[in-house]
């Protein structure tokens, strides 16, 4: 049973002021060794701190302050009615308050709080929130306003030091319940959407060929979404060391999670729902702007397409098989030796040129930048970076460097903000001079090729915005900050333009700089299983623009799974296909050790790629019918980002955030929301003939067939279709077949699904380029439906100063309960067009303009 905060009497009125000091922190002294725990292990002596009693309680630096008698102390920051953070200090003093997580236009809000004190604690009211906190030993308690039990400590807060080096462990433990729920954490491959039971840990890994129990990955996203009792938050563990969790893996009860150094800073917070939590989350670590909308056609990629012609002939296969496609890609090989910012010209003599060629085919050219340079002191960059101290170095002064694709290189550090303006400005011929749409930034844990850790060493040093550190603090943000300097660079050289950025690492927070793709996977079934599952994870953990290599990057498809992929990436937000073509894992570095080798006389390589047409006739025609469905869902997936920038809803969710009360959805992995009203359930093995879907509350409609269903079901499954339902009452919105995002729309379909009630949906779109939509240069749509049983009505409602083409209007009204007789549009009679469909007609009319109001009735 859980047990309630102490009678709060006697507590001062409600206030947004600091509370005055009314004990002051005693002074620092020296340790009594007789009162802490040490021990000796490896030859190491370490020492165990955890808090006792509570000496002190004062306001300072915009938070309330508990300090214990043995130097421990808890900051609480009431930041919003929500959110709430807690940063341990082990012996009183404080590092600079500073995030590379949190969005720098997050704003904490004026919350009225009391602080009350007992004969044993302490607890801070708000509206919304209880937070108690024990004198004897710091254990933290937070009660909704309703007294429920949220979140507790359970050993609560401990901090480990050794002589070799410092504090290397700041830990929490919390309570947790057999049903309790765990979701996010990042893009973790472990099977089941609930992550109780395991342990994981963020250190940003070259993780190629990864598998379902691989820990770490790529990235460091140390934000985890708890439910218990029915009531969910979130728990941001913001230390940019090693972190781990651990989710009650021993079944005890507890769940920890801990760093390998610096400061225990956690941010609370509150739900009650799941999707209440990813808004609050979004609202503190920011959010990706709207893409241009060519980044969410289809992209095709390889290692390597070159040379030019093999590019050209790459495009051109695409219009003459009107398979639709918006972006083509260049892996490392148009690189003059792997050196970033050049070209070979042996293969692309004229860049320039081809990809203006691209262009006027309406593809767009995406190419990769590692962050190693190479160490050639004849290599523009190389040299400069050298010359202005650009690169990491170790502690004794040295440039640090290690082996990648052109051998040994250098490191720029991406947390100097200097490093950062240069690097942007290194694209400017690329993006400005050459035409080049969109980059590419890989291997940027960063990856070093040879050595046990896969990185740099601990004792490189970077600059970490003016508070240098070794490479344990600055790992995690390494690749996070690159894209930043990337990004910010765009920025600069091209302010009007959208850019488009993909890349491999990041940390909590890199969202705003960029798009993530799963890394390095294999040709199989048990990978389009990890693809979907670490899609879904990525998405609530902040990162919706995610995708994966299509296909598989490493192995050889057969036509089923580069299909079944294929619909499957047609619902995440980056489709990309990508492939290491013929090279095996054993070609992942070919060292330039002689200067003198020319690496311009590499082989062209074999023709034997992973495009939609490589599967034979059969293959073709369904991979281009899934690519088609891509771009019909184009009004779908653009409003979804909408959502995601404006709102904070992720754009992929688990089903269990429909409704995290009903246990038949907790641990669901296959299928998944999208957007406001679709659910997907993606094919995921081999010869799948019949699958059974449990649908969370309400009705939904398949879109395959306009039926009805509810709880669980079984659909029919085909070759050449993904199954996904659609909610009752929303107007789903689809384009016509376009080759490509530039070709005008001149007709626009609304599918509407009938609802015994009311419902409302979203439709934005804008230029798709630039920031015009700042300037109102959008329209947001507002479809408001109500069904009575002998009436159905759909009221179109516009805000934004954007006027599109003119187009036609197609309206399918599915799922009509009797038969409709009438039709009127703005009080006008319109004839209907029936469609019989099994035991319900589906009726049809089309206008030239938009409408206001569309009623019909029996």
């Amino acid at each position: 049973m859980q047990q309630k905060p102490e009678s709060k009497k006697n507590k001062p009125k409600a206030h947004t002021e600091p509370v005055p000091a009314e004990i002051t922190p005693p002074e620092p002294t020296s340790i009594d060794f007789a009162d802490i725990n040490i021990s000796k292990r490896h030859e190491d002596v370490f020492e165990w701190r955890r808090p006792d009693e509570i000496q002190s309680v004062r306001w300072t630096a915009g938070a309330y302050q508990f300090s214990c008698a043995n130097g421990i102390a808890l900051r609480v920051h009431i930041l919003t009615s929500h959110i709430i953070r807690f940063r341990y200090s082990v012996d009183g003093t404080w590092e600079r308050d500073f995030s590379y997580a949190i969005d720098p236009a997050f704003q904490p809000e004026k919350i009225t709080a009391t602080l009350s004190e007992s004969a044993h604690e302490y607890t801070l009211t708000t509206e919304n929130l209880q937070v108690v906190i024990a004198k004897a030993g710091m254990k933290v308690r937070i009660f909704d306003a309703e007294d429920q039990l949220i979140h507790e400590d359970a050993q609560g807060y401990s901090a480990r030091r050794t002589i070799m080096q410092g504090w290397n462990h700041v830990g929490l433990s919390k309570t947790c319940q057999r049903k309790t729920l765990f979701y996010g954490f990042g893009d973790k491959t472990s099977p089941g959407a609930n992550l109780h039971g395991r342990t994981f840990e963020n250190w940003c890994t070259d993780s190629f060929g990864f598998g379902d129990k691989t820990d770490p990955l790529y990235r460091a996203i140390p934000f985890f979404y708890v439910v218990q009792n029915g009531l969910a938050h979130g728990v941001f563990l913001d230390n940019t060391f090693r972190t781990r969790a651990d989710f009650d893996s021993k079944d005890a009860g507890e769940m920890t999670f801990s760093a390998d150094g610096g400061e225990l800073n956690y941010y609370f917070i509150q739900g009650p729902r799941l999707l209440d939590v990813a808004v609050q989350y979004h609202k503190l670590t920011g959010t990706h702007e709207l893409p241009p909308m060519w980044a969410l056609g289809y992209h095709q990629c390889r290692w390597s397409y070159f040379p030019e012609s093999n590019v050209k002939m790459i495009a051109e296969t695409f219009r003459r098989l009107n398979i639709p496609c918006d972006a083509l890609y260049l892996d490392i090989d148009y690189m003059d030796r792997y050196q970033c910012f050049t070209w070979n010209h042996r293969y692309f003599p004229q860049p320039a040129r081809m990809i203006e060629d691209l262009k006027k085919m309406d593809f767009h050219t995406v190419v990769m930048i590692d962050p190693g340079l190479k160490e050639n002191n004849e290599y523009h960059f190389y040299k400069e970076g050298l010359e202005k101290g650009y690169f990491v170095k170790t502690a004794d002064g040295a440039v640090a460097k290690g082996p990648v694709w052109p051998g040994f290189c250098a490191f720029p550090d991406f947390t100097n903000p200097e490093v950062r303006d240069w690097w942007g400005e290194c694209y400017r011929e690329l993006y400005n001079d050459m035409g080049v749409s969109g980059f590419w930034n890989d291997m940027n844990e960063p990856a070093v090729f040879y050595v046990n850790n896969k990185t740099l060493p601990d004792n490189v040093m970077h600059h970490y915005d003016g508070a240098p550190c070794s490479h344990r603090k600055a790992h995690n943000v390494y690749g996070q900050q690159m894209t930043r300097a990337s990004y910010e660079g765009f920025q600069k050289l091209q302010p009007e333009k959208r850019p488009f950025l993909l890349a491999r690492a990041t940390y909590s927070g890199g969202q705003r700089f960029s798009a993530m793709w799963t890394g390095d996977n294999f040709s199989n079934w048990e990978h389009l299983q990890l693809a979907n599952i670490q899609c879904q994870r990525l998405a609530i953990s902040g990162f919706s623009f995610c995708g994966t290599d299509i296909g598989g990057f490493a192995g050889e498809p057969d036509g089923e799974l580069y299909t079944r992929w294929l619909q499957l990436s047609v619902f995440h937000p980056l489709m990309r296909t990508h492939s290491m073509g013929n090279h095996s894992a054993g070609d992942a570095i070919e060292l330039n050790e002689a200067e003198d080798t020319d690496k311009n006389e590499a082989p062209v390589p074999p023709q034997d790629g992973q495009e939609p047409w490589s599967y034979g006739e059969k293959w073709t025609q369904i991979a281009r019918t899934a690519i088609e469905l891509r771009y019909c869902l184009l009004p779908l997936i653009y409003t979804a980002f909408y959502h995601l920038k404006t709102k904070g809803i992720p754009i992929l969710r688990h089903v269990a955030f429909e409704d995290e009360k009903d246990q038949k959805l907790w641990d669901q992995d296959r299928d998944f929301m999208f957007g406001q009203h679709v659910l997907v359930s993606p094919v995921v093995a081999a010869k799948v003939q019949r699958q059974m879907v449990y649908l969370p509350q309400g009705n939904w409609y398949y879109f395959w067939t306009g039926q009805q269903q509810s709880g669980e079901v079984f659909v029919n499954i085909t070759l050449d279709q993904i199954p996904f339902f659609v909610r009752e009452g929303a107007v789903f919105v689809t384009f016509p077949v376009r080759q490509h995002t530039a070709a005008p729309v001149e007709e626009i379909t609304l599918y509407c699904y009938y609802k015994n009630g009311k419902e409302s949906t979203e439709w934005y779109e804008d230029e798709g380029e630039g920031y015009g939509y700042d300037s109102e240069r959008y329209l947001l749509h507002r479809f408001e439906t109500e069904g009575d049983g002998m009436k159905y009505t759909l009221n179109w409602v516009k805000n934004g100063g954007w006027s599109p083409i003119s187009r036609k209007i197609k309206i399918y009204l599915i799922g009509f309960p009797t038969f409709a007789k009438h039709c009127t549009v703005d009080g006008i009679d319109m004839p209907i067009k029936e469609i019989r469909l099994r035991d319900k007609s589906l009726y049809t009319i089309t206008t030239d303009s938009d409408f206001n109001t569309i009623q019909w009735q029996e």
